[in-house]
């Protein structure tokens, strides 16, 4: 009863209260999700290729990676032994996505040096829709990766066919991805079963397909 008799003198003053509650709980919901996001961190994600390149931001070395930056305006400066040097300018932004993409020029090989790393393709691929180079060359290279298609190539022919005189001798010969061979030195490999002395069989099987023998490293066992 002498809560009621609380309640009835207190009308406007319990309501206020209960109203307050209310509106406190809504402001919670709201801005304490707008608080912490507020309280993450800027993260600056670095991919650069060679992969194995240095980065030096601010007077400090950085690899390929995530790392926490205060928002603001930087300059990188991207060497590695072997490549020619590049400076890149860039801005971090409070709550956004900031990558740092770029790539350095082998200075023997050119483009061409990142087909033996697939880490470091996929790095350069990240320059594709700013650097027509990169693009063409990604272009080429992945015209080149279609050939995953169509393989194992298998073919055989008789040695009779070439030697007149000679009794049937039969050679069987297979074309397959060695990309995960020992011997093969870059991302994607041709491997061929079968002697080397075929050389000449094994690039007319490829240009059959479309395909051109010297646009791969070819590997044979």
């Amino acid at each position: 009863m002498e809560v009621l008799d609380f309640f009835d003198k207190h009308y406007k003053l319990c309501i206020g209260i209960i109203v307050g509650i209310i509106v406190l709980c809504i402001g919670v919901i709201l801005f304490v999700p707008m608080i912490r996001e507020k309280q993450k961190p800027t993260i600056l994600e670095i991919s650069i290729a060679p992969t194995t390149a240095k980065i030096e931001i601010d007077g400090k070395t950085y690899n390929n990676g995530a790392y926490t930056f205060e928002p603001g305006s930087y300059s990188a400066h991207i060497a590695q032994d072997g490549f020619e040097e590049k400076d890149v300018s860039f801005e971090v932004v409070e709550q956004g996505r900031n990558l740092l993409t770029a790539y350095i020029i082998n200075k023997d090989e050119g483009l061409p040096y990142f087909e033996r790393d697939v880490a470091d393709m996929e790095a350069l691929r990240l320059s594709y829709d700013k650097d027509e180079k990169v693009r063409n060359f990604i272009d080429s290279y992945d015209k080149k990766l279609k050939i995953r298609e169509i393989l194992p190539i298998n073919a055989s022919y008789d040695l009779k066919d070439s030697n007149p005189g000679m009794g049937s001798y039969m050679i069987f010969m297979n074309i397959a991805d060695g990309s995960n061979h020992g011997k093969c030195h870059h991302a994607f490999c041709l491997l061929v079963t079968g002697d080397r002395k075929n050389e000449k069989r094994i690039r007319e099987m490829l240009d059959i397909n479309g395909y051109k023998y010297d646009d791969y490293e070819v590997i044979y066992e």
